[in-house]
């Protein structure tokens, strides 16, 4: 589950300005103020697995909300 949004990461964050840890093409995150803040396999696995968690958090939310089953 982690992998499809690992690659969704990937797609929406490319950089043309930094490289990878290996020498391959590079991902940062890019803020508000244009600093690059660096994406490697362990941020892109945390950020992924938050998203994961925030999904689950919020179907459980929903759920309560609709039919109380919380």
């Amino acid at each position: 589950m982690h992998g499809a949004f690992i690659l969704q990461l990937k797609e929406k964050w490319p950089c043309e300005t930094h490289q990878g840890e290996h020498g391959e093409p590079g991902f940062c995150y890019v803020d508000l103020n244009g600093r690059h803040i660096g994406l490697n396999n362990r941020k892109l696995k945390t950020w992924a697995a938050a998203i994961v968690g925030l999904s689950e958090t919020m179907w459980v939310y929903v759920a309560d909300l609709l039919i109380g089953c919380s």
